[in-house]
């Protein structure tokens, strides 16, 4: 009796490994990190910290996009963005940062992943990671999205990638994420300023931040709501925010479902 129900377990955890695996084949899947970039060491840091695999050719043998974290310095690190093959060798690596001397920073100072489309990592408060990838038209060319943590009240910025076949290219770069006027709870890239000394503040839903869940394509949403009220002696932009499920398209993201919606209108001073 106690072999026979070993024997159901055995069975039953290769079942459910088989149909996880199954599942996971072809969809953009974050893995677990190797390893805290932070407290990495030398040995370390050509490991990958943060990895996503997709199937991009249909053979059952996904290949991964991964950040590759270097220059480890006392107020952070840089990030490579590498595409591996299914054997974890290297089809494609982005540019690495560094001094025209070829050494290593001491101190990296922001601007460098700021001005640099194809540069990432964390420095200080700066923090840019990969939210998701995808495969809209199942053709291979691949969207890799990476987006910042936004501090305080900031709104989060994004960098929209897509593979060319040969290299990855920045097809958007410091773009928000705004819901569609013509098409509600889709949320779509746009260079439009949350704010600007000539108009001030702009009416709209904004994604303050891109969150990952673990789980494929699933992605939690902090929005923020802009408004200039219509009627009242006080005309200043109110705001609100929500949080919400959202699943990534080709043109930005779709909100599934309201987690929090919406709630008290707020003055922004």
């Amino acid at each position: 009796m106690f072999w026979c129900n070993n024997c159901k377990r055995f069975i039953l955890s290769s079942i459910a490994l088989g149909i996880g695996l199954w599942f996971n084949l072809g969809l953009a899947v974050q893995a677990s990190p190797y390893h805290n970039p932070l407290q990495a060491a030398p040995d370390e840091q050509t490991k990958p910290y943060q990895q996503f695999y997709i199937d991009i050719n249909n053979d059952e043998k996904p290949e991964s996009i991964a950040l590759v974290a270097y220059n480890h310095s006392e107020n952070g690190y840089l990030a490579q963005l590498v595409f591996f093959d299914e054997n974890g060798q290297i089809i494609w690596e982005g540019p690495r940062a560094r001094y025209a001397s070829g050494q290593a920073f001491r101190k990296i100072e922001p601007q460098i992943i700021m001005e640099n489309s194809l540069v990432f990592g964390k420095v200080g408060d700066l923090n840019y990671e990969i939210k998701y990838v995808i495969d809209p038209n199942k053709d291979g060319k691949i969207i890799v999205v990476l987006g910042e943590t936004p501090i305080g009240v900031q709104i989060a910025t994004f960098r929209v990638l897509r593979w060319t076949g040969k290299e990855f290219v920045c097809l958007k770069k410091d773009c928000r994420l705004v819901e569609d006027p013509l098409n509600p709870d889709h949320y779509i890239w746009s260079d439009r300023p949350i704010h600007s000394y000539n108009t001030g503040y702009s009416d709209g839903r904004w994604v303050r931040d891109l969150r990952l869940t673990g789980k494929p394509n699933v992605l939690n949403a902090i929005i923020r709501e802009i408004k200039h009220p219509f009627s009242g002696s006080d005309r200043s932009p109110r705001f609100r925010r929500g949080e919400a499920t959202m699943e990534p398209e080709e043109n930005g993201t779709k909100l599934v479902r309201w987690d929090h919606p919406l709630q008290k209108w707020y003055k922004i001073d």
